[in-house]
């Protein structure tokens, strides 16, 4: 199940307002953080690291100028340049001890979701390769210092600890709240990609004037009903002298016409049977589940249903009606045989008289 359908809407609409505010989120929570670190450097006298993190909060806090100006890219430049820099400088004067080097680590998933999320094209996977090897290259370089020098400013125990713990749960933290977003967001594209495809799968399979099921939806429906057992009938109907009236009032009217003949045999046959516009004028109806004379009689409805009914044209009205050839399918024909049966009556029924529904044996 998709991240987006577990919680309730008021969660998902706060989800969604983080992750379009998360570069605001994340800078000022790294600048708030940067201020503790100034008290705490200032406290212990390690005065380069008190320098600079007077300018590591004016940096972040003024970063909401280029979110505005929609300079994320540049934002996470200078963000992830400041920890790097940030984090070695303090794993040098402070030692390893203090855990400023796990924003090392950090870095590097963050370089890549933040790679995907701002550039585009084959370079983004290079970039973000680069930054993590960077990262990863300045760890081990920290790492070796480590154990070739005693740091300058040695911090009582409980300092250490406090650092340590207070870096693990930041860096922690950044993670939690990049991959919680990240992963929100690959849902939301997953949705709005089902979504899509759900779109095109039925712009696929309708009729875009009509909007029944094209002749390829319709086979797969009758290929449903045989392989299912059942019994059906098929209906095949067609709007008498339906080229006069292109003729007679532009095709125009003629679209017109084959809405409201639509429109008229939906409402006129209970749901669960597919109608197709099966080519020009002509429709197919699947009737599931339906004997020969079940379709016939709602084959009649959608007959006078029509007959009935008059479509205004602009200050005109039209008047049309239709033939309908009704057959039940058998076991000892195929589909194509009993969609056969059906025309053959429907153009029976055309040349004696229109307007009217077939369903008995007709002369070959």
């Amino acid at each position: 199940m998709l991240m987006a359908d577990t919680f309730d809407e008021k969660t998902r609409k706060l989800l969604d307002i983080i992750a379009k505010r998360r570069y605001y989120i994340l800078t000022e929570c790294i600048g708030a953080t940067h201020a503790l670190f100034l008290v705490v450097f200032a406290v212990q006298r390690v005065m380069p690291m008190v320098v600079f993190n007077i300018f590591s909060p004016i940096m972040y806090f003024s970063a909401r100028f280029f979110l505005d100006h929609k300079k994320e890219y540049a934002v996470f430049v200078g963000m992830y340049i400041e920890i790097l820099v940030h984090a070695i400088m303090a794993t040098w004067f402070t030692g390893w001890e203090t855990g400023f080097q796990q924003y090392l680590i950090g870095l590097v998933p963050l370089g890549f979701m933040a790679c995907y999320e701002l550039t585009t094209g084959k370079t983004r996977f290079t970039i973000a390769t680069v930054l993590g090897l960077c990262a990863t290259f300045c760890y081990v370089i920290c790492r070796q210092l480590s154990y070739t020098q005693t740091p300058p400013y040695v911090f009582d125990s409980r300092v250490t600890m406090m650092l340590y713990n207070l870096n693990s749960v930041a860096t922690f933290a950044i993670l939690f709240f990049f991959l919680i977003i990240y992963t929100y967001n690959m849902n939301e594209m997953e949705s709005k990609l089902k979504r899509q495809n759900a779109v095109l799968d039925y712009r696929a399979s309708v009729d875009p004037l009509t909007s029944l099921l094209n002749r390829r939806s319709m086979g797969e429906q009758l290929k449903k009903s045989l392989d299912s057992g059942r019994y059906f009938s098929v209906a095949m109907c067609d709007i008498d002298d339906f080229k006069m009236i292109n003729d007679s009032y532009g095709h125009e009217a003629g679209d017109l016409v084959l809405k409201e003949v639509t429109r008229l045999i939906n409402e006129n046959i209970p749901e669960g049977n597919p109608i197709c516009r099966w080519g020009g004028e002509e429709i197919l109806i699947l009737y599931n589940d339906h004997t020969s004379e079940e379709a016939v009689v709602l084959s009649e409805r959608i007959r006078r249903a029509i007959d009935d009914n008059y479509i205004p044209f602009y200050n005109k009205t039209i008047h049309v009606t239709i033939t309908i050839g009704v057959a039940a399918h058998s076991d000892s024909q195929s589909i194509e045989e009993t969609i056969a049966v059906a025309d053959g009556r429907l153009y029976y029924g055309k040349n004696h008289g229109k307007n009217q529904v077939i369903s008995f044996p007709v002369p070959s």
